[in-house]
C-alpha cells in the first residue's frame, strides 16, 4: 500500500492550478486523472499533466513525500482492533507527521485528504498531528489548522498524487513484470522514475533528500 502527499506554499497554488488547466485545454483532458486510467491514446498527455508536478518540484515549488507499507507484515486483529481503517488511519498519521517535519517553520498547515468512506474523525486526527508533532518536534505553536476531505475530480493535486503512487505502487508490487503487464503504465513508470531523479521507484529515498521521497515502512519485529 502506498500513501502520498503534495507540499506547497499557498503563494504557489494558483501559479500550478493556471499550469495544469493550461495543459488540459491544450490536451482536451475533461475527465479526473487516475492511474487506473492509463491508456495508450491518454499517454502523452499523462506525461503532460505529471510535468506540470515535476517543472515545478525542479524548481523548489512543489514537493512529493510517500510511504510504502508492506500490507502482508500488518496484523489488524492484533494491533487495531481488527479494523483496518484504524490502521489506514496511523499510517495517515505518520506520513502527515513526516510531511510536519518539513513544514516546521510554517505557522499554518493547511491538510486536504482524498475524500474516503471512513468514520474518522479530522478534528480529533487534527488534535493528534499537533500533539505529535509538538513532542517529536520540540515545536510551541500548534500548525495543523485545517484537516478536511476534497473531492479528487475537483483536484488536480490529488489527482497528480494518485499518478505517483500509482507508479510507486506498480513498481514496489512487481507488476510490471507480470506477463500481463500494462504497457502504457510501464511507460509512464519509467517516465516518473527518470523525472523524480529516484534510484528507483521500488527502493527508499536516503534521508534528507529533498523533493520527491519515498518511505519504506520497516515494521519492529
Amino acid at each position: 500500500m502506498v500513501l502520498g502527499g503534495v507540499v506547497l506554499e499557498q503563494p504557489n497554488i494558483e501559479l500550478l492550478i493556471n499550469d495544469f488547466n493550461e495543459i488540459r485545454a491544450s490536451r482536451n483532458l475533461n475527465h479526473e486523472i487516475k492511474w487506473g486510467k492509463i491508456s495508450n491514446n491518454k499517454l502523452d498527455c499523462y506525461k503532460a499533466f505529471i510535468d506540470v508536478f515535476f517543472n515545478h518540484m525542479n524548481k523548489g515549488l512543489i514537493t512529493f513525500h510517500s510511504i510504502v507499507i508492506d500490507c502482508s507484515q500488518l496484523d489488524h486483529s492484533k494491533y487495531n482492533g481488527g479494523d483496518h481503517e484504524i490502521g489506514f488511519s496511523k499510517f495517515t498519521y505518520l506520513l502527515l507527521l513526516r510531511i510536519g517535519k518539513e513544514c516546521k517553520t510554517y505557522q499554518a498547515i493547511h491538510t486536504y485528504l482524498d475524500n474516503r468512506n471512513s468514520n474518522q474523525s479530522l478534528n480529533e486526527l487534527k488534535t493528534i498531528l499537533n500533539s505529535g508533532i509538538a513532542k517529536k518536534h520540540s515545536m510551541t505553536h500548534r500548525p495543523f489548522k485545517r484537516v478536511h476531505y476534497i473531492d479528487s475530480k475537483t483536484s488536480d493535486f490529488v489527482q497528480a498524487v494518485d499518478l505517483l503512487i500509482g507508479a510507486i505502487g506498480y513498481k514496489f508490487n512487481g507488476r510490471d513484470l507480470q506477463e500481463n503487464a500494462s504497457k502504457p503504465r510501464i511507460e509512464l513508470l519509467n517516465y516518473i522514475s527518470q523525472k523524480s531523479g529516484v534510484r528507483g521507484l521500488n527502493e527508499g529515498t536516503p534521508f534528507g533528500k529533498k523533493g520527491f521521497t519515498i518511505w519504506k515502512m520497516r515494521f519492529d519485529k
